[in-house]
């Protein structure tokens, strides 16, 4: 409610393609702060700057990125180096994971990796990626780049309570210094104990509420079916 976002998969085949989109949408001014692109990975500079002039957001979606092969670096870089507004995403569940645990981790590793080794050529590139930005890029980022920031993403007050519980007693969690720290290193959709949305929890102490995953698979590959068929 309340947001108009058009979200496009851009920048991320153009040299088959030998065309400069993003730069086309610049020239036509058509840019503009109601656009998410996802990827955007082998844009030019340029064009990175001409997003963050006109106020795009990018959405990331690093373990896709990286497996695809034909989309690019995930271009954390300089994304964040240009102060864009920047969101995780799974991108296709076809491709990979869904959850963002996996997007938080491997985000943070191929930047760093890209940086750290100097294969990042962007002169604008701050240093030290923390985890606490992979975090925010999670929750409160993925709020920005939909353009619902004052209805999800953080824990307040008026805002709805979609929420997971995470156990930080398990063993790949424990003990905790950090929570986000924690997180971002270790946690995987395994170590979710119950999920609220709208204050109603779906998932409570491990376990579905209001239905089955043998229900859900039911409808899984009905759905599965009747994509391969039509």
């Amino acid at each position: 409610p309340g947001t108009s976002i058009l979200t496009i998969h851009m920048g991320c085949g153009v040299d088959r393609a030998g065309v400069r989109a993003i730069g086309q949408m610049d020239d036509a001014g058509l840019l503009g702060p109601d656009l998410t692109f996802v990827h955007a990975s082998k844009s030019s500079d340029d064009e990175f700057r001409a997003m963050a002039a006109n106020g795009v957001s990018i959405s990331v979606a690093p373990q896709q990125e990286l497996t695809m092969g034909h989309i690019g670096p995930t271009p954390i870089d300089r994304t964040r180096a240009l102060g864009i507004t920047m969101g995780l995403s799974s991108d296709t569940e076809a491709a990979g994971a869904g959850d963002l645990f996996t997007q938080m981790r491997m985000g943070l590793a191929a930047h760093r990796t890209l940086v750290n080794e100097g294969y990042s050529t962007f002169a604008e590139e701050p240093s030290d990626l923390t985890t606490e930005e992979m975090f925010e890029m999670a929750t409160m980022g993925g709020a920005r780049v939909l353009g619902l920031e004052r209805t999800i993403g953080s824990l307040a007050a008026g805002k709805a309570a979609d929420l997971i519980f995470i156990r930080a007693s398990d063993v790949n969690l424990f003990p905790v210094a950090e929570p986000r720290a924690a997180i971002v290193a270790s946690a995987h959709s395994g170590n979710v104990d119950s999920v609220m949305v709208a204050g109603v929890f779906r998932k409570r102490h491990g376990a579905l509420v209001g239905t089955t995953l043998d229900d859900l698979r039911d409808r899984i590959e009905e759905s599965h079916n009747r994509l391969l068929t039509d």
